[in-house]
């Protein structure tokens, strides 16, 4: 087969070596384990898995985490193989999630695709699947359509076919352990690689329990790779209003004395708005999203956004309170709403249209 398996494991019992010899036997003879700092009393596992036909055993001293083991074992095949060799890598868990025919479905994806990410995607309506991964893996898709613009349903599964044209990309992605894969998901998303999702097998042994995921620390590390570019891109906005609402402050009250209130009001509205948009687009062009773009062509994009921003907000508004009946005097908690959404939306059309 032109397709390589991957599989990191740390101190795996007999489920990964009945994987193994399973993955053998459909026709994989390019099998590479990872030892990811297993504790002595599983070197026998490993020994044994060593004597399969056309397994691989790579070793960590220390462990290092899931995503440091897949790059080791990217990092490998990169050495020892050319393109012309194989197809790709389908990395696959060491837990008993995955069974040989899933994989080979993978495989044969990816021959069939050789230009698209396929992620197995797993059933998480079945009854035997745990609530909290369940749960997890559901508002972790949420967020991540809402964030970077694509529904994946299953974004921590660990089956995966990766074109080997991609894997030098990989080697390149930050994430050591389980927030890898969410940033691998991104990464795809972000460089256009077709992602295509395949239906395979729910497994869950005992409730998971050998499995070495963390749900505290785990979860933060992968929410924290989620929401990195947005926590900045909320700072940024944050820093951006504070600026407005003191330099519309300062220009009332010391500046425009003289002017009317209509006028002086309109005029420290605008200079206000000029000064902090001004901060906003440039915190967010060289801090936030970090583009190479001309500034004139950024710099356009982003004031026809603000304008189409402050379009829609009025419109929504106008629209609700027409179908509600209120006055314009109640409707700051709706404005708050709307705007929200709307701040939600303007994130993605930046980091997608305007600095990408």
């Amino acid at each position: 087969m032109k397709t390589i398996v991957l599989i990191p494991a740390l101190n795996p019992d007999e489920k990964t070596l009945r994987y193994v010899n399973e993955l053998n036997g459909v026709g994989f003879d390019k099998i590479i384990v990872i030892n990811d700092g297993s504790s002595a009393d599983y070197d026998g596992v490993f020994d044994e898995l060593a004597k399969v036909e056309g397994v691989t055993v790579l070793t960590h001293k220390v462990n290092q985490g899931k995503g440091r083991g897949l790059k080791t074992g990217f990092n490998h095949i990169l050495k020892e193989y050319s393109p012309d060799e194989i197809t790709g890598v389908v990395t696959a868990d060491a837990d008993g999630q995955h069974c040989a025919a899933d994989t080979l479905a993978a495989a044969k994806a990816l021959e069939a695709s050789p230009g698209s990410l396929i992620i197995g995607t797993r059933n998480f309506s079945a009854g035997d699947v745990p609530l909290r991964n369940a749960t997890g893996n559901r508002i972790t898709s949420f967020v991540f359509l809402l964030l970077y613009g694509k529904m994946i349903h299953d974004t921590q599964t660990g089956l995966r076919a990766i074109p080997y044209g991609y894997l030098r990309k990989c080697l390149s992605l930050e994430g050591e352990r389980y927030e890898y894969e969410i940033n691998m998901l991104i990464s795809a998303v972000n460089d256009k690689l077709p992602i295509e999702e395949l239906p395979i097998q729910t497994i869950y042994i005992e409730g998971n329990k050998s499995s070495h995921y963390n749900v505290l620390r785990d979860s933060f590390r992968i929410y924290k790779v989620l929401f990195g570019k947005f926590f900045g891109f909320s700072l940024s906005g944050i820093l951006s209003f504070a600026v407005d609402i003191g330099l519309y402050s300062l220009l009332t009250k010391f500046v425009f004395t003289a002017l009317s209130d209509n006028t002086a009001v309109f005029g420290a509205t605008a200079l206000a708005r000029i000064v902090s948009s001004m901060i906003n687009y440039t915190a967010n062009k060289n801090l936030v999203f970090k583009s190479g773009g001309k500034t004139s062509v950024t710099l356009a994009k982003y004031y026809a956004l603000c304008a189409l921003q402050m379009l829609a907000s009025f419109t929504a508004l106008a629209l609700i309170r027409s179908l509600l009946s209120i006055p314009a005097s109640a409707t700051s908690g709706i404005k708050i709403a709307v705007d929200a959404v709307l701040f939600l939306i303007s994130y993605g059309v930046q980091r997608k249209y305007i600095f990408k």
